[in-house]
């Protein structure tokens, strides 16, 4: 049986090369449609079943084009890419030079190069900011805090943003009878950011905002929900004007601004020591990655679902898994200590 594409879709773009798969996938772009490459797969498998080669299209595999390595193209996208900032994938494969056998990558290919140079970009981006300098200073603090107990007297602070964008939204594709595009619901993504902190005794609320937070937003977090929870589990020093427990933060704007840190002084609040680029340090940061991974769980799709899940998870975490995780820091300082003050791989 001869396969030919829709008829809406045989003049989306004139390139001989184009396959009927990214004939699909420009389409699908053009008309704000939310289909991910193995939703057009599995169109393509349910329309044409005996068609073997839709199976494996969404796969990225890395293996060189016309016996040529794949640094080759990497170096094409790459030029294409710093000349024309605007273009997404489908720009790119349509302006590719086509070479003596008039071959170019498909779209999952160059999608696979975006991401090999953002990974990249991120290796080297963060090679850059330890410096000798701070891995000396996250030594120094390991070593300080290594083996203290006075870590359970310090609440740790942080923030982070949650979202999905609408390609990451599990849909239910097919209706029933046949698949048509126009069955596709179409979802916009969404955001929320967050703010919590924890103890060894106990944690405050999930608290949710809809903008990135300023000093004096911050100043009201403090105010409202860290300093009582640390006054009323480690109280208050009366004669020497101290808090009992200090306050563990990032290098967050919001947190060293001028106005920040004359309000810590003012109140009172010590600052335990936490070196820039640290967030292996501070459980804060496993612990978001748990509230997410329960809240995905749920699937949820809207802002609203998103904070309402978040909030129901953290409400429901038990205090003994916030327990071992600061517990677990002197691993973590160890492990620093003994790799001249390398980031921490989780799961090792």
């Amino acid at each position: 049986m001869e396969i030919s594409p829709p008829k809406e879709l045989k003049s989306v773009h004139s390139n001989p090369h184009l396959t009927l798969f990214d004939r699909i996938r420009i389409w699908v772009l053009s008309n704000d449609c939310k289909w991910s490459d193995k939703q057009i797969v599995d169109y393509l498998n349910f329309t044409y079943p005996t068609v073997a080669k839709w199976k494996n299209t969404y796969d990225f595999e890395d293996k060189p084009r016309s016996g040529r390595p794949i640094e080759y193209d990497i170096n094409i996208y790459e030029r294409l890419q710093r000349e024309h900032q605007e273009w997404s994938p489908f720009d790119i494969r349509q302006n590719w030079p086509i070479d003596e056998k008039g071959k170019v990558p498909s779209i999952s290919t160059i999608v696979l190069m975006r991401k090999q140079l953002h990974v990249k970009e991120y290796h080297n981006k963060t090679i850059h900011q330890f410096t000798k300098s701070n891995l000396n200073d996250r030594i120094r603090c390991a070593k300080k805090h290594q083996g203290r107990d006075k870590k359970k007297s310090v609440i740790f602070v942080d923030e982070t943003s949650r979202g999905r964008q609408a390609s990451q939204i599990r849909l239910h594709v097919f209706p029933d009878d046949h698949p048509h595009f126009q069955s596709l619901e179409k979802i916009k993504g969404f955001s929320g950011h967050f703010f919590a902190g924890i103890s060894y005794r106990d944690r405050t609320p999930l608290i949710s905002y809809e903008r990135k937070l300023d000093g004096k937003d911050y100043q009201l977090l403090l105010d409202n929900y860290v300093i009582p929870l640390g006054d009323q589990y480690y109280g208050w020093n009366q004669i020497e004007s101290k808090r009992l427990w200090k306050l563990c933060q990032d290098g967050d704007g919001a947190h060293v601004s001028t106005e920040t840190t004359e309000y810590l002084d003012q109140m009172d609040i010590q600052l335990f020591d936490h070196p820039a680029w640290s967030p292996d340090m501070n459980p804060m940061e496993r612990l978001w990655s748990i509230l997410w991974h329960e809240v995905a769980k749920r699937r949820p799709r809207s802002n609203q679902e998103l904070i309402t899940f978040a909030k129901q998870v953290w409400d429901g975490l038990d205090q003994k898994i916030i327990q071992n995780t600061i517990d677990d820091l002197d691993r973590i300082y160890k492990w620093i200590i003994e790799r001249d003050g390398i980031l921490y791989k989780f799961g090792k």
